[in-house]
């Protein structure tokens, strides 16, 4: 793979990466809604997705944490070949 390609493909993870972060702000958000208001939910239900949100929000970080280390070694793979 080229330069160009490399760039390409940084920037793609980047965009990805900005997508995976957005969605753990929304799902956590939305769970602390959730948590906070009650009144609409039975205690079961409030339970199902509080465990539903953690679980994709550590799902989430898990990916974040695997595309910031394929950016590194994408970026240190550029330095060597610039």
């Amino acid at each position: 793979m080229g330069m160009e390609g490399i760039k390409e493909r940084i920037g793609y993870y980047k965009e990805l990466l900005r997508l995976f972060w957005l969605t753990v702000v929304t799902i956590g958000g939305g769970l602390a809604g959730i948590i906070a208001s009650p009144s609409a939910l039975s205690k079961g239900n409030i339970l199902f997705l509080a465990v539903v949100g953690v679980v994709l929000i550590i799902t989430f970080i898990v990916g974040i944490s695997k595309l910031h280390r394929d950016i590194t070694a994408l970026i240190k793979r550029l330095e060597q070949e610039g």
